[in-house]
């Protein structure tokens, strides 16, 4: 099955804000683990960069270019 971009990013997004690992992600969204390892590089081609704050565990920053 292809994904959409959207439903891609909204993937990565949620994973990155709330610290999901693969499979916490995979589960909460119902697609396989393997496809979300394969989209993690789309990050960079797409211009989204992901920034974690390293002095609170629990304070992500989403920065899309």
């Amino acid at each position: 099955m292809a994904y959409s971009f959207d439903f891609r990013r909204k993937v990565l997004s949620v994973k990155v804000e709330e610290g999901l690992s693969f499979v916490k992600a995979s589960e909460r969204f119902r697609v396989g683990v393997s496809s979300i390892v394969r989209w993690e590089p789309l990050n960079a081609a797409v211009g989204m960069m992901f920034h974690r704050n390293t002095n609170h565990k629990t304070n992500n920053t989403i920065v899309i270019a």
